[in-house]
């Protein structure tokens, strides 16, 4: 009864169809974590979901050079997307910052940006996937695990600050790439 009320909430207060959360959804097991201040070198995107994923690989790539030879500093943590009100935006028009946590500040390269990122507390959850395994649609997946991440924070009782993030590590050697989804709470 209290998760059918809780969803006709989230309904009412206009959270968009891909984050429409069903009235029979349970809390997932998440941890909750915070980052300290972070230096961002980044570079802003308004792709289609799909379109995003795609161009994932390519991003980081230009985004890395970008860094070294623009920037002039070093990379110092994972790739890091940054969505304001993500519950709030469709599938075919996705806007994030797509950048990397760097070394020194910088001036923003032409086409690039910098801002230093503030701590930030969030709902996290993780996912480990094999890069040759090309039978997972890991966009279903991912808006799966955000749906369960906001329903998880509002069935806890927790205040959604409308910032998230979603950050891509390399692991097991370059063989598996690890999707932690950061869902930001007060």
């Amino acid at each position: 009864m209290i998760k059918r009320a809780v969803a006709s909430v989230l309904f009412l207060i206009g959270l968009s169809p891909l984050f429409f959360i069903n009235t029979y959804a349970e809390e997932i097991d998440v941890d909750i974590q915070e980052t300290g201040k972070i230096k961002y070198f980044y570079r802003k995107y308004t792709l289609s979901s799909e379109e995003m994923q795609q161009r994932s690989e390519s991003i980081a790539k230009s985004l890395a050079i970008a860094v070294v030879k623009k920037a002039r500093t070093e990379i110092t943590g994972p790739l890091t997307y940054v969505y304001k009100d993500l519950n709030t935006m469709d599938e075919s028009s996705v806007t994030a910052k797509i950048g990397f946590p760097v070394r020194n500040s910088v001036r923003g390269a032409s086409g690039y940006r910098f801002e230093n990122l503030p701590p930030f507390r969030y709902l996290s959850r993780r996912k480990v996937y094999k890069k040759e395994d090309d039978s997972i649609d890991k966009g279903n997946v991912s808006k799966d695990a955000w749906k369960q991440l906001y329903t998880t924070a509002y069935l806890k009782g927790l205040k959604v600050t409308g910032e998230s993030r979603t950050v891509v590590r390399l692991v097991e050697n370059n063989t598996a790439i690890e999707i932690e989804l950061q869902l930001g709470i007060q």
